[in-house]
């Protein structure tokens, strides 16, 4: 054995403190997940206990980076895309097998590490979205079956089962547009997007591929001697992109790439919206417009079920 205290031999570290020789693996760990937080810089201290709060999946390690794309710099001013595509940069050159886009006022449920585990093993999708509501009044589910009619709400939220415990529903949803609150993105989809997006500068003047955007964009069209002009938000547009450009026929997800609805999402992972003033999204709000199948709706009746008056006697 060398005289020196910390060797390596092969893929080990041999460490000699007195009569105890302590081995140590050395070899490059799997890169699960890289979980993005697009912020304003302001959180809910909820917030915090949820992503601190997870439960970490069976010989999981993790660890924490707190910082911008430049050093000691802050950046403020960003759009929320923009945000994005830092963070698909960063699992891109990193080389993560996902990407977690998880959004400072989405409270995920604790066990989303472990069922989100689950899904990067059997892998039934490489878009994987949790469930939560509108921060609005009223407010509804975040899924989209189409665009322009409004959200979808023909489910039911979580999984049933009967009571040997077989399995009836899984609670799985499948959409053609999801939102970015809680979003995993596998490998795969991150390196088509960026090996096939334009570049664009940054506020601060760097220079980057522009895989999520917000449709902003306006035309004349001399033949109906018409202006037209087209918006929308960065999570559908992302949604359309994919399906339009045929991405996931492209990168080896054939069998999705034939379904009219290809993005999942897992209402297992249900979670709250929450605004700087504490208000939960759908918990607080006086309005909800809920999924039209399972107890949640029925829960929503009683819930908001105002008390009949009694009648006095004469």
């Amino acid at each position: 054995m060398s005289s020196n205290p910390h060797y390596i031999k092969g893929t080990r570290q041999v460490q000699k403190l007195g009569n105890t020789t302590i081995i140590k693996k050395i070899g490059s760990h799997v890169k699960r997940v890289m979980i993005g937080v697009p912020t304003l810089g302001v959180v809910r201290i909820e917030w915090d206990v949820h992503r601190r709060g997870q439960i970490i999946p069976i010989n999981w390690q993790c660890g924490e980076v707190t910082a911008n794309h430049l050093p000691d710099t802050v950046g403020m001013g960003y759009h929320t895309a923009d945000a994005q595509n830092l963070c698909l940069e960063r699992a891109y050159l990193d080389k993560y097998e996902w990407c977690l886009l998880w959004e400072d006022d989405v409270l995920a449920p604790f066990d989303s590490m472990l069922r989100l585990a689950l899904h990067f093993e059997r892998m039934p999708a490489p878009i994987i979205s949790g469930l939560y509501f509108s921060k609005s009044e009223p407010t509804w589910p975040l899924v989209f079956r189409g665009r322009g009619n409004g959200a979808f709400r023909d489910f039911e939220i979580g999984e049933r089962r009967d009571r040997a415990g077989k399995l009836l529903y899984d609670g799985f949803v499948w959409a053609d547009g999801v939102p970015t609150g809680f979003l995993a993105i596998h490998r795969s989809i991150i390196e088509w997007v960026w090996r096939n997006s334009d570049d664009y500068q940054l506020p601060d003047g760097r220079k980057i591929k522009q895989a999520f955007k917000f449709p902003r964009e306006s035309w004349f069209d001399p033949e109906q001697d018409r202006y037209f002009a087209q918006m929308g938000t960065s999570d559908l547009a992302f949604c359309d992109r994919l399906i339009k450009e045929n991405v996931f026929a492209k990168t080896g997800w054939k069998d999705l790439a034939k379904k009219r609805y290809p993005f999942l999402v897992d209402t297992n992972l249900y979670a709250q919206q929450i605004d700087l003033s504490g208000k939960l999204y759908p918990n607080n709000c006086n309005e909800i417009l809920p999924p039209l199948r399972g107890t949640f709706a029925q829960d929503l009746a009683a819930r908001f079920k105002k008390p009949e008056k009694k009648k006095a006697k004469a």
